[in-house]
């Protein structure tokens, strides 16, 4: 005979660490059962990811990715219209867990006398390159991704991705204005020069598995950064420096649960608005419901699978 033990279990917030806590504070809002994880650095590109232990759950996770950075070209500033993609779904954890939080940056945007290196956002954004030989032709900094890893920190541990947007390169405002470079999604926008298309970062493809390309000088311009992603964007030379490809979204580690669909969804779609934190963006958890714990019945009682219940047996 089969017995089902569903537990009544009292909510518990987690504690929550950073990583290297020289570099930020924690930045959290804690309501109950949903938690809002917000950047925790004042630096957009050098920072630290969160971490936490979470117990046997059912837990809805939300991710958003950051913005590419703003421009000069020919002097004449350019904002970055691109933005990063939002991904969401169900994460069943049926042990205890560490969960890693990585928060994007958004992008550095480019300075009109071309004096210091746009980086890209933390969590993978592309940088820009130098221009020393001109002012106000510089391109920016690819947006950083957001992503929930699974007990290592490693890239191939991640299970959900928002992807960054790509950084504007001089050809972004040369003329008519290029399509938004926006990330996320299963196939982010790809990189742009003015007569240009380059290859869009997507689940199979992209500069490399977590990083965005860095710009590239070319005939008096530099191009953006590619944005961070599950795979990060490439970047073009384009005619004076186009502008970077934004980082693809990923849901391969998350699926549907009641009602909730698993889905990532490119920048330029229309999904749940972001944190309004300078360009920086969040992650939010909602637990679902906890789970049992099946160690407690070891020794007495063989565990069987139930999808995500316990289904216990007397030996």
């Amino acid at each position: 005979m089969c017995n089902f033990v569903f537990g009544a279990l009292l909510f518990k917030s987690n504690v929550w660490e950073l990583h290297d806590a020289s570099k930020g504070v924690l930045n959290l809002v804690i309501n109950f059962r949903e938690t809002s994880i917000y950047y925790p650095c004042q630096s957009s590109y050098d920072c630290t990811y969160y971490s936490s232990q979470f117990a046997p759950g059912i837990y809805k996770v939300e991710v958003w990715g950051a913005n590419g950075g703003s421009s000069y070209t020919n002097t004449d500033f350019r904002h970055n219209n691109g933005q990063g993609g939002y991904s969401q779904g169900v994460l069943i954890l049926e042990y205890p867990s560490t969960v890693f939080v990585f928060i994007g940056g958004q992008g550095e945007s480019s300075k009109i006398d071309s004096s210091t290196l746009p980086h890209g956002g933390y969590n993978g954004g592309g940088d820009s390159t130098w221009d020393d030989r001109d002012t106000g032709d510089q391109g920016s900094g690819g947006g950083g991704a957001t992503d929930l890893r699974i007990n290592s920190t490693d890239l191939e541990s991640r299970v959900i991705v928002a992807g960054g947007a790509g950084g504007n390169g001089f050809d972004t405002g040369w003329g008519e204005t290029l399509p938004p470079a926006f990330g996320g999604g299963l196939e982010a926008a790809p990189p742009r020069g003015r007569e240009t298309v380059g290859i869009p970062a997507s689940q199979t493809y992209g500069y490399l598995k977590g990083l965005g390309q860095n710009g590239i000088y070319r005939s008096g311009g530099t191009s953006g950064g590619g944005g961070g992603g599950y795979f990060g964007g490439l970047t073009i030379e384009g005619t004076y420096g186009g502008q970077g490809g934004g980082g693809s979204g990923y849901i391969g580690g998350v699926t549907s649960y009641n009602g909730i669909i698993a889905q990532t969804i490119p920048g330029n779609e229309t999904f749940p608005p972001k944190s309004n934190n300078e360009g920086n963006v969040f992650a939010k958890i909602t637990l679902i419901e906890k789970l049992p714990k099946a160690t407690k019945f070891l020794g007495k009682f063989k565990r069987k699978r139930c999808f995500y219940l316990f289904c216990l047996k007397h030996i």
